[in-house]
């Protein structure tokens, strides 16, 4: 049985081989950690040093499915790099204070509406490319449909 180092290694190498091969190279440096008690599957962040990092759940970890994890979350890298509109934050910013104060939103349960509809638009855009990544696969990635019909996958959902 491989060690958890090896298989976040191993993952990570083939999510970004596999996003090079399909025209979504992301030449920055990843770091990939894992959080053993992170309640959903993962995120990623840009660094104020440069590059980004990309934190993995014990439970994705555990999952299987953590190269198609690593793939979503190299794709909201590729989208924030690229300064698309749906990943760049200071256009969210700008949107979603206009937005709270339009509306006059002050309880948290909105707010928290607010980015959640944020980032199930993020998760849109960068899973635009995962399924491209998938499908350009040699053989094609069938994690995807694992991950659609997994308990983890609703757990992430439903955070």
């Amino acid at each position: 049985m491989l060690s958890e180092n090896a298989v976040i290694r191993s993952a990570t190498r083939n999510a970004l081989k596999m996003m090079k091969d399909s025209g979504f190279e992301i030449p920055d440096k990843i770091e990939v950690v894992v959080d053993p008690k992170l309640p959903f599957m993962g995120y990623s962040t840009k660094r104020r040093s440069g590059g980004s990092v990309i934190v993995v759940s014990g439970m994705a970890l555990k999952s299987g499915l953590v190269e198609g994890l690593l793939i979503h979350e190299m794709c909201h890298v590729y989208r924030t790099n690229t300064n698309h509109p749906s990943h760049n934050s200071e256009l969210l910013n700008t949107v979603g204070h206009a937005v709270i104060h339009r509306n006059q939103l002050t309880e948290s349960y909105q707010l928290d509406l607010i980015r959640q509809a944020v980032n199930h638009i993020q998760d849109l855009y960068a899973d635009d490319i995962s399924f491209q990544v998938f499908q350009n696969s040699s053989p094609p990635h069938n994690n995807v449909l694992s991950l659609c019909y997994s308990k983890v996958y609703k757990t992430y959902i439903y955070r």
